[in-house]
């Protein structure tokens, strides 16, 4: 991905919404139009996705999207615009709970509410109650930053993608009619597709049960993303005032406090309160019987619990062409008992960290489970190339059909009155940084960037390797000094074969044939690599560099690059730094910023800690040399075997306390990647071939001698 050839390093500051933030709060929507955008949350949804492609914008979009992500969503916007989509398949995206903006139309430049910070710390998002409020707000848009990513994605699958923005504060009838209509034009023709993220999900299924029998055959496929068939508890302590996403929100609004908001704004949306949980499905606590919710603190109202209470009759049923993906390994408040006259909500991995596992799974829908977070479904990458995949032909290979949970039960109680935690330190108003405000939602929409944030929205951190296992995907751990260099590394426990990334790179020894994990890409590339190995095409000396782009094959990556690690028996330290640095740099060089490789030479006997503290020395001293001609962003390491990937993972985490690391904000993320696709070896000649064993013979220096006399 592309970058300019010399940029100065930006701080975690809010770029553009501290340039405006001190007149704007003060200022009416009539100046931001005669002036232009005041910050990067002005600019609507058509000027972001053209000024991606024409690099207008940069400084605004770079403070709204991150750097990175800017990066890349600007690459893959221009890979997208290459592709003809004219007459291909119709797909609207929907987005979840929050994922569209909200304000008022105008005719140069929409004054939006949500979620714009400048207007939230101004005291306006009391105009967004539905209790005698403004009647003319309205969806503007969706938040780019949590789903563009997903649309390109699809445009450049060939795919005729936009997005359906709704207002999710209001009732899922309504919304649904609006859907049902536009269904009705887009049919015209052709059939439409629904791919729909959290409460999307809900909306579609209104929408879906108000057509008719011709127009749900225009229908391809619904595809919903943690959507919470049967109701969630994050609705229940948003209505109680203790979800920790009110009070991040209430620390940005410099006027109102979280009971003020919940009492005044919150508790007037339908649309939150026919998410509750469903008694029939849950059991417990009847959450739409106004009398056992507790009396102290913020209240629901009553005449919306009982409107709400038989919403799911509304919602259409079960359709063959409908398929739900589900998030799972997370942190998530799974169910609530009432204890001496307050909610206690029991905690377990079996959810996304927002929406229980128990309420995603809609039978007999087809399920997909993947181990993600509520709010990065949409951007996932594996899940983003099996959506690609399911509405093409409707399988896919890349999810888990099952999930078995590597613990069962609850983890751990969260009292409804227990001490909140304090968002950002203390920190209010215009000291919240740009970064931080792009993370305001993560349990619900969360942008492109991965955060260091607590799941179920319990203000709790767990350690890495605490209650779930590092084989299941787990929220970061960012570990920042002077943050000059910011790092994503993922340890990822599955082969190298089934990374979404630009390279793959593997180790290769002098005259030695590869094996391991050559061996599973090797299939994905139908013997290439062992019919380029048997002419001598790889060198195998320290150091060099082989590229080998995939084409055509299934591999997800653009390239495998074979890096010479020497011969066999001498791979040292020294020599393993050498191969990495050498790597980091052609890499960098080339402009390609992502790359997934295993523990390079592995098989030679070396000390697993020793090598990945060398592996990672060499691939960081390659990074600083050439900082200036590009950067690095992200870097998985792959290991298949389980007590090997326990291993790498403490080393990781030791080797980030250390000095190592210092010029680096690292961010640590443990994934599990899909299976390998089951499919016959392409050529005979690699049919029934083992891996081979080597023996390595030398002389001790004097045995000769000694054995002559």
């Amino acid at each position: 991905m592309a970058k300019r050839k010399s940029r100065a390093r930006k701080s975690t500051s809010t770029k553009g919404f501290e340039r405006g933030s001190a007149g704007a709060a003060a200022s009416d929507s009539t100046t931001v139009q005669r002036n232009g955008p005041a910050c990067e949350f002005d600019l609507p949804d058509e000027r972001i996705e053209r000024s991606l492609l024409t690099g207008e914008d940069r400084d605004l979009l770079e403070a709204y999207f991150g750097e990175e992500a800017y990066d890349e969503l600007r690459s893959l916007a221009c890979e997208a615009q290459r592709v003809v989509v004219r007459g291909g398949p119709r797909v609207l995206i929907l987005p979840g709970l929050m994922g569209s903006r909200l304000g008022r139309l105008r005719r140069v430049l929409n004054d939006t509410i949500w979620i714009h910070p400048i207007k939230i710390m101004a005291g306006r998002l009391r105009e967004l109650t539905l209790n005698n409020g403004s009647p003319n707000i309205e969806a503007l848009g969706v938040r780019l930053m949590t789903c563009l990513l997903l649309k390109l994605r699809l445009r450049r699958a060939g795919f005729d993608a936009e997005f359906h923005a709704y207002d999710w504060r209001k009732g899922l009838a309504g919304l649904g009619a609006e859907l049902a209509s536009r269904i009705r034009e887009e049919a015209a023709g052709r059939e439409v597709a629904l791919v729909a993220h959290s409460m999307g999900g809900l909306v579609a299924r209104a929408a879906v049960a108000q057509l008719d029998g011709g127009e749900r055959k225009r229908l391809r496929r619904l595809i919903t993303l943690g959507t919470p068939h049967f109701g969630s508890f994050a609705p229940v302590q948003a209505l109680r005032g203790t979800h920790t996403m009110l009070r991040r929100l209430a620390a940005l609004d410099l006027r109102h406090g979280v009971d003020d908001l919940v009492s005044n704004v919150i508790n007037t949306f339908p649309g939150l309160y026919e998410m509750l949980p469903h008694p029939e499905k849950f059991g417990g606590i009847a959450f739409f019987d106004p009398s056992v919710w507790p009396k102290d603190g913020p209240q629901p109202r009553e005449e919306l619990l009982r409107a709400a209470e038989r919403v799911g009759d509304r919602l259409a049923g079960p359709d063959a062409s409908f398929v739900q993906i589900v998030g799972v390994d997370q942190e998530t408040v799974v169910s609530a008992v009432l204890r001496g006259g307050q909610f206690v909500y029991r905690v377990s991995i079996e959810g996304d960290g927002t929406v229980p596992l128990l309420s995603a799974q809609w039978e007999p829908v087809r399920t997909y489970y993947v181990s993600e977070n509520h709010g990065n479904l949409p951007h996932n990458r594996v899940v983003g190339q099996a959506v690609v995949e399911l509405l093409d032909s409707g399988q896919t290979d890349r999810l888990d059909r099952t999930w078995i949970p590597v613990r069962r039960g609850p983890l751990f109680e969260l009292a409804d009155i227990s001490p909140p935690v304090e968002p950002y330190e203390g920190r209010t108003g215009e000291r919240i940084s740009a970064r931080e405000l792009r993370h305001l939602l993560d349990e619900f929409v969360a942008p492109v960037e991965r955060p260091a944030v607590s799941t179920a929205a319990t203000g709790r951190v767990a350690p890495l390797a605490a209650t779930v296992p590092a084989a299941a995907s787990r929220e970061p751990v960012v570990i920042g000094r002077r943050r000059q260099h910011r790092l994503d590394v993922r340890l990822a426990l599955g082969s190298i074969s089934q990374v979404d990334c630009r390279a793959l790179v593997l180790g290769l020894f002098q005259g030695v044939a590869p094996t391991g994990p050559a061996r599973a890409i090797d299939r994905q590339l139908g013997g290439a690599i062992r019919e380029f190995a048997s002419r001598r095409m790889f060198s195998g000396n320290v150091g060099e560099v082989f590229m080998l782009p995939t084409g055509r094959h299934p591999l997800l990556a653009e390239m495998v690059m074979f890096a010479g690690l020497g011969t066999y028996d001498e791979l040292d330290g020294e020599r393993l730094r050498l191969v990495a640095d050498s790597v980091a740099r052609t890499l960098v060089r080339t402009k390609v910023d992502e790359f997934a490789t295993v523990m390079l030479g592995a098989g030679s006997g070396t000390d697993l800690n020793e090598s990945l503290a060398n592996l990672l020395h060499g691939i960081l001293r390659g990074l600083q040399d050439t900082e200036d001609r590009g950067r690095m962003r992200s870097i998985t390491l792959c290991e298949t075997d389980p007590e090997r990937y326990r291993q790498m993972h403490h080393q990781l985490l030791r080797l980030a306390s250390t000095s190592l690391l210092d010029d680096f904000e690292l961010t640590i993320e443990a994934v599990r990647l899909p299976p390998e696709p089951v499919s016959p070896p392409v050529r005979e000649a690699i049919v029934g071939v083992p891996d081979p064993v080597y023996l390595i013979v030398r002389r001790a220096p004097g045995l000769a001698d000694e054995g002559a006399a």
